[in-house]
């Protein structure tokens, strides 16, 4: 393969990638598998332009399975790196190495950004070069940041983010969820008997929110009604408490004496 003809290929291809993903029917799932596997042997031939065109083709029409339009995405961010890192070597190749790393930086924002990818990495880590890692890190940093809920009562009660019921960590104690896009979420809190709490909140990149829960019972119109009748009962005991007493009758004047002289 020539420097010269690689690099105008590999151009052409970047100008044409950053268009819109078709609004079109998904491909199959086993087409997107033997596209994979195909792909695994382009860049162990280092058949990178070619490599880059055909796992292009299945990011823009998309499967119907997060699983392999992940793998999709890792292969593909892979083979821009493996390219760059080709380029960066030929002469008056810089400008088509650096093409490739921002392309493979918007690859791993778009797939971050969609919600059945948001969670994708590199793994088994060993498989991927450093920078490829160092990307996910970066761009993660800026896209995403976590919540948990550090105190729940009652124990019972549900905490649910935006649709989705959060279940416990990996302690089995703490509600937590990762790589939640920033911005802001609803928050429900809800437990039977209790009165529903709701909040906004808001998630800044590269950190995690913590908020603590504690609902108030709910009481019914009995509880409402009796505490009506304590505290009028206390509001009249205070009254008959504070009202002055009658001040006693004075007793008259005395009888004139008996056998008084003229």
């Amino acid at each position: 393969m020539k420097p010269a003809a690689v690099i105008v290929a590999i151009v052409m291809v970047l100008l044409a990638a950053p268009r819109a993903r078709a609004q079109s029917t998904p491909l199959p799932a086993d087409t997107v598998r033997t596209r994979l596997e195909l792909g695994r042997e382009l860049l162990k031939d280092a058949e990178y332009d070619r490599n880059i065109g055909m796992l292009g083709e299945v990011v823009s029409q998309g499967v119907d399975d997060p699983e392999l339009l992940g793998a999709t995405y890792l292969l593909l961010i892979k083979t821009h790196l493996y390219l760059r890192n080709y380029l960066v070597r030929q002469p008056q190749g810089r400008t088509a190495a650096d093409l490739n790393h921002a392309r493979a930086r918007s690859l791993v924002t778009e797939c971050l950004g969609r919600a059945e990818l948001r969670h994708l990495r590199p793994l088994p880590e060993v498989d991927y070069p450093a920078e490829m890692l160092q990307l996910f890190r970066d761009v993660r940093g800026q896209l995403q940041g976590g919540f948990r809920v550090t105190k729940l009562q009652p124990a019972i009660a549900k905490v649910v983010l935006d649709g989705d019921t959060l279940r416990a960590d990996t302690s089995g104690v703490l509600l937590a969820v990762q790589d939640l896009g920033v911005g802001r979420h609803a928050v429900q809190v809800l437990a039977a008997g209790y009165v529903t709490m709701r909040e906004n909140i808001e998630i800044a990149p590269g950190t995690v929110l913590e908020r603590p829960y504690v609902l108030r019972r709910r009481h019914g119109p009995v509880w409402y009604g009796a505490r009506a009748a304590i505290v009028g009962g206390a509001g009249t005991l205070l009254y008959l408490a504070g009202k002055p007493k009658p001040e006693a009758d004075l007793p008259g004047p005395p009888p004139p004496p008996s056998g008084a002289e003229r």
